[in-house]
């Protein structure tokens, strides 16, 4: 970062002190003539000799100017933040840092965010609705919003999950409503149940409120629902985190017989169980079965879901559906950091929605992501039959198994250097593994690309291979299912 210009004085002078370059005693310029010299304001030298003084450099008297004192002999050092920072602060993730460093090179392509198509934003459309909310009701949707929502969105939301508008509190995307069900509820210490893998923002917020988090194996038919019943058998967790439908990144979804069991274990031992719902609306030839929080009869179920994957990630508007006694507790907490959601968003969210353009929308999406998914899959067929997947049904995401003895993160060092990047499965699990694992993304990339990148993603395999002479793969051709 570069320094301001006062800065750029301050040290300067500290660094003619130091090198002897200005002795004690010796006068310095006033305030006005050294600003005409280096053509700066004067309240920018009038600061800097005021920093400096502070730091015992130098020292001034009325009517005798400003001298210079000489080498402090504690000299001012910077801010040790990390002792000031609060314990709770999280530090910076290196290997996420590191990784979206990686993964974000322009020379990739990137089968690495879950993000939907750009291409496909119906963006006409969207700017006609925004304007016309804005000739209609401008001045109210500028001003200050509710809390909980703006009262139609939330209606609505509540209308299409079978929910009361009082259950519902709109959010800055479905992660902030994960990040505040972590604050609400964990205390540093308690047990969280999630799949494994799961999605890493989950692991984050709930590793961040103090939890411990155990891994319940997870695979194309959802969680493993005989491991669970064990575990609830011999722990008491605080929830169980589930995301039963496309779920990221296996792709899987949970049948409704397994939902219906999971509300009965749930029930049976009294824990709560939040489901993430963000791909649901996104399948490709059977609509899913009902929602866990549609299925529940015991208040259970705290529903988490969004727009992010089908309209627009930027306008960063979700929603969570909570039993009663929580959703004042939640819209007090997210009071404390963001007093509410952008309202013109919420406002032109609802009124694309009431007109049936969300649908239509998803309508015309739906084939355009299965072709994509198609693409992936019949290119993996033709130049990655080394690799095991389940062709997922909805969502936007392959979840690959590599060959024996083939790391996901060295996999990965070879990948971009081919020009290609993805997601390694360390990520998504909440202890060791993932190892051999890989997230592909095909929801952003045209065929074309999506070609192209399996192409590159071949030839990183090779080179792991010419890096370990003794690798083979399983059995020389890709083991496919279909959720």
């Amino acid at each position: 970062m570069a320094l301001s210009r006062q800065a750029q004085i301050v040290r300067d002078f500290r660094d003619r002190i130091a090198q002897g370059e200005l002795q004690a005693g010796e006068r310095l310029p006033t305030t006005r003539a050294l600003a005409a010299e280096l053509g700066v304001g004067r309240s920018t030298i009038v600061r800097a000799y005021e920093s400096l003084a502070r730091e015992g450099w130098i020292e001034g008297e009325v009517g005798r100017g400003t001298h210079v004192r000489g080498v402090p002999s504690e000299p001012f050092s910077t801010l040790n933040w990390d002792a000031i920072l609060a314990s709770s602060a999280s530090m910076p993730d290196r290997e996420y840092g590191d990784l979206f460093q990686l993964i974000s090179r322009p020379d990739c392509i990137s089968l690495a965010g879950g993000l939907p198509a750009t291409e496909f934003f119906p963006i006409e459309l969207y700017q006609d609705i925004v304007a016309q909310v804005l000739r209609d009701n401008g001045s109210q949707i500028l001003q200050w919003c509710p809390v909980d929502g703006y009262p139609p969105l939330r209606s609505l939301l509540a209308e299409t999950i079978g929910s009361s508008t009082d259950n519902v509190l709109v959010t800055a995307g479905s992660t902030q409503g994960i990040h505040l069900v972590a604050q609400a509820m964990v205390n540093p210490g308690d047990l969280v149940l999630v799949e494994a893998p799961t999605y890493p923002g989950a692991l984050k917020a709930f590793s961040q409120a103090g939890a411990r988090v155990i891994g319940v194996p997870t695979s194309h038919v959802g969680i493993d629902l005989d491991v669970l019943e064990d575990l609830l058998n011999t722990t008491r967790p605080k929830f169980i985190y589930v995301v039963p439908t496309h779920q990221n990144p296996s792709g899987g979804t949970l049948p409704i017989d397994k939902r219906h069991r999971l509300l009965s274990l749930a029930a049976a031992h009294r824990i709560p169980i939040v489901e993430d719902d963000a791909y649901r609306s996104i399948w490709f030839d059977t609509e899913p079965p009902p929602t866990l929080y549609e299925l529940d009869d015991h208040e259970l179920v705290i529903y988490v879901s969004t727009f992010s994957k089908v309209l627009f990630p930027g306008l960063r508007v979700g929603w969570i559906a909570v039993p009663q006694p929580v959703v004042k507790r939640l819209g007090a907490l997210r009071n404390l950091f963001d007093l509410f959601v952008n309202g013109p968003a919420q406002a032109s969210l609802y009124a694309f929605h009431r007109k049936g353009l969300l649908d239509r929308h998803l309508r015309s999406v739906r084939p355009k992501y299965a072709e994509r998914c198609r693409q992936m899959v019949a290119d993996l067929q033709r130049f990655c039959p080394d690799l095991e997947y389940v062709v997922p049904r909805g969502g936007f995401f392959i979840w690959a198994q590599l060959p024996d003895g083939i790391d996901s993160r060295d996999l990965l060092r070879h990948a971009v250097s081919c020009g290609v990047s993805f997601l390694h499965g360390g990520l998504f699990q909440p202890d060791q593994g993932g190892e051999h694992s890989i997230r592909l993304t095909f929801a952003a990339q045209s065929e074309e690309s999506i070609h192209a990148a399996v192409r590159r993603l071949r030839i990183a395999i090779d080179r792991c291979h010419a890096a370990s002479p003794s690798t083979r793969s399983r059995d020389g051709h890709s083991m496919q299912f279909v959720v």
